[in-house]
């Protein structure tokens, strides 16, 4: 086989692997399909976000025109998962992030509000941030909050005592901050 054939012979293997394996996966679905069994469900409202920590399914309901806030549900049994609590004192709860029995709600027209969730039939709130009153995430890591402030920007905050939330500093953005992620040390 001369250099030629050889290398006519590589790239009809290279388009093989590279366009018609993949390729097969596209023309037959059925292949790349997952199958999803549901095996329990739980009807709380317009679940707009959750956070998961052992058991317990921490849920941000917002339906128009009255949210519930958060809701806290029992997953222990998946197949029948309960509602166990929640908390809602107003504005428009957006995110929320527990941490070691403390839910952190970013709310819309409240700022920060932080809730003990030790005993989650009956959560209770026990401090705050204003910041501009208009926090739509945060992540908590640590004894460190990340606040995305929609009019301030990134804000970062000591939890270390959730009763006093104490201002590290912040950092100001072009246009609104919706969102906050931490990935290491940058945010």
């Amino acid at each position: 086989m001369n250099r030629r054939h050889l290398a006519l012979f590589l790239l009809i293997v290279l388009v093989a692997v590279v366009v018609l394996i993949p390729l097969s996966g596209i023309l037959n679905p059925q292949s790349q399909r997952i199958q999803f069994t549901k095996i329990g469900e739980l009807d709380i409202g317009y679940a707009e976000r959750l956070d998961v920590e052992g058991d317990m399914v921490y849920v941000i309901e917002r339906s128009e025109p009255t949210a519930r806030g958060l809701v806290i549900v029992d997953a222990s049994n998946l197949t029948d998962p309960v509602e166990v609590g929640s908390f809602n004192d107003g504005g428009i709860p957006w995110m929320v992030d527990v941490d070691d029995c403390i839910a952190y709600i970013a709310n819309w027209q409240d700022g920060l509000e932080i809730v003990d969730v030790s005993d989650p039939t009956n959560p209770e709130k026990v401090g705050e941030y204003v910041g501009s009153g208009e926090v739509f995430d945060v992540q908590i890591i640590g004894d460190i909050a990340y606040v995305a402030d929609r009019n301030d920007g990134l804000t970062i905050l000591d939890v270390s005592d959730p009763t006093d939330p104490v201002y590290l500093g912040g950092y100001d953005i072009m246009g609104a901050c919706y969102h906050v992620h931490v990935f290491g040390d940058v945010a």
